[in-house]
């Protein structure tokens, strides 16, 4: 287990210059700040966690509840950013004035080269609206959207974490349960969608057991029959998606039925 902890530590350190500018920065406090309630802070707690991260004893209870996978979050507890910009702001007071600049410029370089803009990364994009979720979910929510009740919608697994965020009206037959494979939660329809070619015959009957209002599509994938001989109907194109309303389902209000 301690083997395991530590390479989760390798990998929550990333190129490691910014945990090794951490962790000289709790050894400088460690020597020289002499406040308790600081040093608390800013070496008691981030020493602690270290050591209960590590402990294999710890390790292996806290992953049974939390999950391998998210068991390095615990790290997120250091007070990374706060530790080195007090640390360079105390070292910054005990040199001589001359040598200030020098100081704040070198450490400033070490944080800028350490990493990479995350924005670069492909889990970061710009945002299409204010919401900062994909339009297509939005256009979709309005146009289908009745007043006064809940309706039932089957997204496709890109969109499936976005929807609630914008409306939580539109209910979902799955969520992010599906998704994350660690959890082990299986669903069929979730299963007959994400196969290629998607059994339609198949897909109208689980969706409609899951009381579905309408069945989102993509426009690339391949089908094994056409939806509209199982009454649905092709309420619109959004981009990529296409959006089918089950006929046979109920849209009014509560109130009417």
């Amino acid at each position: 287990m301690w083997s395991e902890s530590a390479k989760l530590l390798r990998d929550f350190a990333g190129e490691g210059m910014i945990l090794t500018l951490f962790f000289l920065s709790v050894i400088w406090l460690l020597i020289t700040e002499k406040r308790k309630e600081i040093r608390i802070v800013f070496v008691y707690m981030p020493a602690t966690i270290l050591v209960v991260f590590l402990f294999p004893l710890t390790a292996k209870i806290m992953s049974m509840f939390m999950g391998e996978e998210i068991y390095y979050r615990l790290l997120w507890l250091w007070p990374i950013v706060p530790t080195i910009a007090y640390a360079t702001v105390q070292l910054w007071k005990t040199v001589k004035e001359q040598s200030r600049l020098l100081v704040v410029l070198v450490i400033s370089a070490i944080i800028v080269i350490s990493g990479k803009l995350m924005y670069v990364s492909p889990n970061y994009s710009v945002a299409e609206n204010q919401y900062h979720i994909p339009q297509v979910v939005v256009d979709i929510c309005d146009d289908i959207r009745v007043e006064g009740r809940e309706l039932r919608v089957l997204f496709p697994r890109e969109l499936v974490q976005y929807v609630r965020q914008y409306d939580a009206t539109v209910c979902l037959p799955y969520g992010r349960e599906v998704l994350v494979y660690s959890w082990g939660v299986r669903n069929g329809l979730f299963y007959v969608m994400e196969t290629q070619p998607i059994d339609v015959k198949l897909a109208a009957e689980y969706a409609r057991e899951d009381m579905c209002h309408y069945v989102i599509i993509r426009e690339t994938d391949e089908l094994q029959g056409d939806f509209e001989d199982y009454d649905y109907e092709l309420f619109g194109v959004y981009d990529e998606y296409l959006v089918y309303k089950d006929t046979t389902m109920y849209f009014g209000l509560w109130d009417e039925e």
